[in-house]
């Protein structure tokens, strides 16, 4: 048993096991969440937070043409607690296959805090602003938490290589890595599975494939 008496709780995400939000093994405890924790706030991060949008608001995930993944910029919307502070664009992470459609949330009156120009929200609230929020990038990831996804892609494509070749994250990578692999095909990255690759900040050196 767990004991649910918290200030606030983040309920952590995982890796898509099925194309539907609804046979996904993490619905069964974020609905415990929802049933149990009388948190002042709840945060839900990735797969969790669509998880939470389809038991509170009724509402599907939709699978994206193409991965998001890389840092993108959102616009910010003035308005709740969480905005304060934040002006301009804010630049975050993302790295998922899905999706919950903006108008979606808009129809269901969740409110949305950071969104894209392409309608790629990140950041999203139920009505009071606080008791509910809900992410779909991933803010927590480290400076070189991406590189080591990225690595991990190309590991499993070495693996089987009638998987898809992982294109490299967007907006990430510092500009020469990034056109050095462009070159290369396949939106750039070794087709043998090696190489190296630097992250665009936080000073963490090379990873090696």
């Amino acid at each position: 048993d767990l004991d649910w008496d918290f200030d606030g709780l983040i309920v952590s995400g995982s890796e898509p096991r099925s194309s539907s939000i609804g046979s996904e093994p993490i619905l069964a405890f974020v609905e415990r969440v929802l049933g149990e924790c009388a948190a002042t706030s709840t945060m839900f991060s990735c797969q969790s937070s669509h998880a939470a949008l389809h038991l509170l608001h009724g509402l599907s995930r939709r699978r994206l043409p193409v991965r998001r993944h890389g840092t993108f910029e959102h616009d910010v919307h003035p308005s709740g607690v969480l905005a304060t502070g934040m002006s301009g664009a804010v630049r975050v992470p993302h790295s998922r296959w899905n999706t919950v459609p903006r108008d979606e949330l808009s129809d269901a009156e969740v409110s949305i805090v950071l969104d894209c120009p392409d309608n790629e929200w990140q950041l999203a609230t139920s009505r009071d602003g606080l008791k509910y929020v809900f992410v779909q990038g991933h803010p927590e990831y480290l400076p070189d938490t991406m590189a080591r996804e990225y690595r991990r892609e190309l590991r499993r494509w070495i693996a089987d290589d009638t998987r898809a070749f992982p294109g490299i994250p967007m907006r990430y990578f510092r500009a020469e890595a990034q056109r050095e692999r462009q070159a290369r095909g396949d939106d750039g990255g070794p087709r043998q599975g090696r190489g190296d690759a630097s992250p665009a900040r936080g000073g963490h050196g090379a990873v090696v494939v």
